[in-house]
């Protein structure tokens, strides 16, 4: 559950550096 938070956070982070 934690792990999918953190990859959507992370995965929100990188579309915002593109």
């Amino acid at each position: 559950m934690l792990i999918k938070v953190i990859l959507f956070y992370y995965h929100c982070n990188i579309v915002l550096l593109l």
